[in-house]
């Protein structure tokens, strides 16, 4: 090692999950190759691998020992320790939260348990288990079904239920489609469900047929190494449990207490979904990285993995705490407080950022600045008044119906577009074309290559333009009725845009000769290939959108569903090595905006910003350092941006 020293930890609950990301977030941005180990000789692992810094399971009151090599050896390791000495940056003066070793070692009654926050939050509440799903005993093998077609039909009336009950979901829960999605699609592919039927007719029950395929099927989904891959395992395991609980009319159980504090060994997506507004989720497997915790998210449910649930007995009182990582059992009265104080905190403050959406957000010197929403479903409107936004920046319409044939039913298609911009009363609606991606299926459309760099976006339109076409007539059909938009999503090319117009303008032809009202709307791309970014001059468009997620794994060439690339996303925001920090948009990224952004200006040409970066703090500055002065948000972001924008702004 070219520098090496020890430093205590002093961390309430070790060297866990948001400490290791935090510590290989900052090891990344040297000049140096950086290791830490246990003091009692344990084998060094990389400091920029949080996986393996969470395998030393290092607690509280250990000695860990920091070694680096490279020309900024010195600098890491120091600034490895004056991280750790500062606890992380993370404040532990809450009562709640213990002040040594021992207190990190529970008992099933009382103390703590350390676990791994995949969804922020506080909770307190009264525990209930939920037991491990039953699996239903298919008929053996070697007795044949002498009624094949009583169980064909007994499978198909589950998958018809099955098919029925996420349907619901989805609309229950907006933030559902991206994942139920999936399984809606599987029950919807003959592909999928046929093997099972010619199991059947060679004389298989209906639920030994399908645990065979479905076994088989999550099986080569989890031998894959990619992130994407091993959560639709976990969606097909999902879909798994569903149909057998249908299969062998085993959908009763107990009733779940609303406001519970839910644990489970493991929760499923769907499962989630059909909790009774849990205070808070704890379970002993899962990551931040699937969809039960991506769901806990967006529903805003503080969630625990890695905890040891056999440690804490059903109709527990416990305070989880999702933002410090830890779940305290029957809390003392100093502790409630506390969290009693942290909770109403985080509600006023949330009355206080609902507040800030009807405020009309300006730059220093005076220019607005415009912020709208996106939009999944219609009923993700419902709880949102119209004059808290600019209007509706992004309709991902790949969402918004929920099949193919929804998808070619042209009047169906005018109805909805037509209740959006009723609904944005007059300000514009940006709706985009179709955009099927690995995470943004439609059940029935089976053609595209389900790949970030596949047939997606607008190469999907034009390469089935057929069902271009319903999309386009139904836009320049409800484009009579108000300021529409159209935005083409993953353009690469000029031409690409040119052939939408012209088709678009054939369209409109039509339909004048056929007696409908119609109008050709603005045409704009989004930006999110580097090479229409390095050639935007060649565009000839009304407006453009930079999404941010795919443009910046694009220019990484970094999936961002990838974890173990998350370090890639990152970058110096300082030369010195003393002032090192993570940022969300990296200085190419960036770059290929702020040269949109000129051009944009020159040919009075807007240019506004969505995706993820968005909503980030560090990123909303950024963005309006290169001249973003438009935001496209979710609608749970739409207070907390406009008062960020309001109270943070940079001198132009």
């Amino acid at each position: 090692m070219d520098a090496e020293t020890t430093v205590l930890l002093t961390h309430p609950i070790g060297l866990h999950a948001r400490p290791a990301v935090k510590l290989a977030q900052l090891v990344v941005t040297f000049d140096a190759n950086a290791w830490v180990r246990l003091q009692d000789g344990g084998e060094w692992v990389k400091a920029r691998s949080t996986a393996q810094v969470m395998k030393l399971s290092a607690r509280h009151g250990q000695q860990l020992q920091v070694g680096a090599t490279g020309p900024e050896a010195d600098s890491v390791v120091q600034a490895v320790v004056d991280l750790i000495k500062r606890n992380f940056d993370e404040v532990d003066d809450d009562p709640a939260l213990p002040t040594n070793a021992n207190a990190l070692e529970p008992t099933p009654t009382s103390g703590m348990l350390a676990g791994t926050p995949v969804s922020q939050g506080i909770a307190l509440g009264i525990t209930h288990l939920i037991q491990p799903d039953g699996w239903h005993t298919p008929c053996s093998e070697g007795t044949p079904v002498v009624d094949y077609k009583s169980e064909e039909q007994r499978l198909r009336s589950a998958v018809t239920d099955a098919r029925d009950a996420l349907h619901t979901l989805t609309h229950r829960h907006t933030t559902a489609n991206d994942v139920i999605g999936f399984q809606i699609s599987m029950l919807d592919d003959p592909d999928f469900i046929n093997p099972v039927i010619a199991c059947i007719h060679s004389g298989q029950s209906a639920d030994s047929a399908w645990s065979e395929m479905l076994s088989q099927r999550i099986n080569e989904f989890e031998q894959l190494t990619e992130d994407y891959h091993r959560q639709r395992a976990m969606d097909l395991r999902d879909l798994d449990q569903r149909l057998k609980q249908r299969l062998s009319g085993s959908l009763g159980g107990d009733p779940i207490p609303a406001a519970a504090v839910i644990l489970a060994s493991e929760l499923r997506p769907s499962q989630l979904l059909e909790l009774p507004a849990p205070r808070a989720i704890v379970t002993h497997r899962g990551s931040a990285h699937d969809h039960t915790a991506l769901l806990a998210r967006a529903l805003g449910i503080p969630m625990l993995v890695a905890v040891n649930i056999t440690q804490i007995k059903e109709g527990t009182s416990v305070l989880v705490d999702a933002d410090r990582g830890c779940i305290i059992v029957d809390p003392q009265e100093e502790a409630l407080e506390s969290a009693q104080a942290r909770i109403r905190s985080c509600a006023s403050a949330r009355v206080e950022e609902t507040a800030w959406r009807g405020i009309q957000i300006q730059t220093v010197d005076g220019k607005p600045i415009q912020v709208t929403v996106n939009v999944d479903h219609l009923s993700s409107l419902e709880q949102l008044q119209v004059n808290s936004c600019d209007g509706i920046g992004l309709v991902r319409t790949e969402l918004l119906f929920e099949n193919d044939q929804q998808l070619r039913n042209e009047s169906l298609q005018v109805e909805r577009y037509q209740q959006l911009l009723a609904w944005a009363a007059g300000r514009p609606v940006t709706i985009r074309t179709l955009d099927i991606a690995p995470d943004k299926s439609v059940p029935g459309l089976r053609n595209a290559t389900v790949s970030a760099l596949g047939l997606r976006g607008i190469r999907y339109s034009l390469a089935y333009p057929d069902l271009f076409r319903v999309q386009l007539r139904a836009l320049l059909r409800a484009a009579a009725s108000g300021p529409l938009e159209v935005l083409l999503p993953m353009v690469t090319w000029p031409h690409e845009v040119e052939s939408t117009r012209q088709l678009m303008r054939q369209l409109l032809g039509a339909l004048h000769e056929e007696g409908f009202a119609a109008r050709l709307p603005r045409l704009g791309i989004m930006l999110e290939v580097p090479a229409a970014a390095l050639q935007i001059e060649a565009f000839s468009v009304d407006f453009i959108s930079v999404g941010s997620n795919d443009l910046t794994q694009y220019v990484l060439a970094a999936d961002r569903s990838c974890a173990e690339l998350q370090y890639l996303h990152t970058s110096k925001a300082h030369s010195s090595a003393a002032a090192h920090r993570s940022v969300s948009l990296t200085t190419p990224v960036l770059a290929l905006i702020e040269r949109a952004v000129q051009w944009g200006e020159k040919q009075e040409i807007p240019v506004s910003a969505c995706g993820e970066a968005a909503s980030v703090p560090e990123c909303l500055n950024a963005l309006l350092r290169v001249g973003i002065r438009s935001f496209t948000v979710s609608p749970n972001a739409l207070g907390p941006v406009k008062k960020y924008l309001a109270t943070h702004q940079i001198e132009p």
